[in-house]
């Protein structure tokens, strides 16, 4: 039976692994039903970190101590933390507040007793496993299993007899989350895989930026042979371009051109199939300050700030930060907006034809309709990602085309599109969409995004995104 042994954070740098143990944090409590975040302080230099989080559905909130540091957590911690833990459900006693305090190199065994004797019930304890089993049961990662699985397949290939570990590691990366199944030959450990979040092996060339990502940190994988993908050359860098061409032909016709029917023009006119960039005209962007979004935050000093709204074209924007969610009035040109991303993506050269400044990358674009969901909607993204060839008519190419999909959102190099969330007219619906959104963004933390929405539409989902 495989277990796993510890959760490390690929990141040498203090600030960068401060993000990675953030990241981790917040995909932990996504897993455990909280949304909202109200505040997150990290400390230097053992790398700890308070939370505080709303749940998604119930009136109820949760503060946590979080430790990544490499001694185990002991009993006079925890009797520190539920002491302020006291003073934070007597600041709110309507409201139910649960206390987690999370070491990733777990507990002393004095520690474990002494909640025990207390009843277990003053704070959670999660230690490496408990939070690897959340994100498990959240669908953030895949089980342990799976991941057992899929690196089998990669060491029957070998000329000599292998066997797994049955420890296995889980590690912290930009790429996002990262299975190491370990293997001895003759009782020697000898070989590795790597195994992403989302069950599926990790090519070569990208196991490489882990392999020195682990050296930084003092890691021994570099002197371990990995073993890449089973059948990693079983579908050719050809087929690739072949199934890359035939998309990009596909989001040319459906986006590429534009009509005018249901406005004010004759019918010649209103029939007629325009280049997008002939009557595409550069957005402009407000950005809306946090004062805006949350009333409850102080203005003391600066009563300028409740007012302050930035308006920036929408290049400067998007290369600024490459998740947004974008709000406007029917009409407001939400939906011509990621039309004009999609192509612009898709065709380099036609980027150039509109005065807009988009940033200068090699994004894919994958766009989801949210209108045109159907009995999808309630789908994990990857579902509808996958059901792209259909709709597209790209015959036997499905396979291709999920390697190429999932390389672009490993990368960092896919652009994903919603447009019209608003669209998805059942509010459950749109609230299951939206955390599906959520799951797959932990799973691909490097997955750049727009969302579209009219403001309405977008106010029971906005504290989630």
């Amino acid at each position: 039976m495989p277990t796993i042994s510890t959760i490390r954070i690929l990141e040498s740098e203090p600030n960068k692994r401060g993000d990675l143990f953030g990241r981790l944090m917040g995909d932990l409590f996504l897993a455990l039903g909280y949304d909202r975040l109200v505040r997150l302080n990290i400390h230097k230099p053992g790398r700890e970190m308070d939370i505080e989080v709303k749940h998604r559905t119930e009136s109820r909130r949760a503060v946590a101590e979080c430790k990544a540091t490499k001694d185990k957590t002991g009993g006079g911690e925890i009797n520190k933390f539920v002491g302020a833990l006291d003073v934070e459900r007597s600041k709110t006693p309507d409201v139910q507040v649960t206390g987690y305090f999370i070491s990733l190199s777990g507990f002393t065994e004095t520690a474990i007793e002494q909640e025990k004797d207390a009843g277990g019930d003053r704070v959670i304890l999660l230690g490496g496993n408990q939070v690897i089993e959340e994100l498990v049961e959240g669908r953030i990662i895949a089980p342990i299993e799976k991941a057992m699985e899929r690196a089998g397949r990669c060491a029957s290939e070998q000329p000599v007899e292998l066997l797994p570990e049955p420890a296995c590691e889980l590690l912290a990366h930009d790429m996002g989350w990262i299975w190491v199944v370990y293997f001895t030959q003759n009782k020697q450990r000898t070989h590795f895989a790597l195994i992403h979040s989302d069950g599926e092996s990790i090519a070569t060339a990208l196991a490489e930026t882990i392999i020195e990502a682990d050296k930084s940190i003092g890691g021994n994988l570099r002197s371990l042979n990995y073993l890449s993908p089973s059948g990693e050359t079983s579908i050719s860098e050809n087929r690739i371009d072949e199934v890359k061409t035939k998309y990009l032909e596909y989001l040319d016709s459906e986006y590429g051109e534009i009509t005018l029917e249901g406005l004010p023009a004759d019918q010649e006119v209103g029939s007629r199939r325009l280049k997008l960039e002939n009557i595409f005209v550069p957005l402009y962007l407000e950005r809306i300050s946090e004062y805006q979004r949350d009333p409850s935050l102080s203005t003391e000093g600066d009563p300028q700030k409740a007012d302050q709204m930035e308006r920036q074209p929408v290049g400067e924007v998007l290369s600024e930060h490459s998740r947004l969610a974008i709000l406007a009035a029917p009409g407001g040109g939400k939906t011509t907006l990621l039309k004009r991303l999609a192509i612009a993506y898709a065709f380099p050269d036609r980027s150039g034809l509109i005065d807009d400044n988009l940033p200068d990358t090699s994004w894919l674009p994958l766009f989801i309709r949210c209108r045109q969901l159907g009995d999808l909607v309630n789908a994990p993204i990857s579902d509808i990602l996958s059901a792209i060839p259909k709709r597209a008519e790209m015959g036997d190419l499905s396979e291709a085309f999920s390697l190429l999909v999932s390389r672009a959102l490993r990368s960092g190099e896919a652009l994903l599109l919603v447009d019209g969330l608003d669209e998805i007219s059942d509010e459950g619906a749109r609230v299951s969409f939206v955390n599906q959104l959520r799951t797959f963004l932990a799973t691909y933390p490097n997955a750049n995004i727009v969302v579209t929405s009219r403001e309405a539409g977008f106010r029971i989902v906005g504290g989630a995104l």
